[in-house]
């Protein structure tokens, strides 16, 4: 079973991504600038809202697994569970 990161607020996600906040209640995250993402499950506490120019991914939303492609938008609530399952 794999790890579960719990972000409880903009800060536990920044920090995770390696990004420096300006503002504690939002971020505003460009994954070009900072280190690869370790993909794993999270419990998200915030609102997420990701903009995918450019990916071509594969994430896990309840029991199956959908494919993102190109220009995809993806928005999380609290207390869900998304991201990657079963990575080292």
């Amino acid at each position: 079973m794999s790890k579960i990161l719990k972000i409880r607020n903009v800060g536990d996600y920044s920090q995770w991504v390696g990004h420096t906040d300006t503002h504690p209640l939002v971020s505003v995250i460009d994954y070009a600038e900072v280190s690869p993402v370790r993909h794993c499950l999270n419990n998200y506490s915030v609102y997420g809202i990701f903009f995918h120019d450019e990916a071509n991914i594969d994430l896990a939303y309840g029991c199956g697994k959908y494919d993102y492609k190109e220009g995809t938008v993806i928005c999380v609530a609290p207390r869900t569970d998304r991201g990657k399952g079963g990575q080292r």
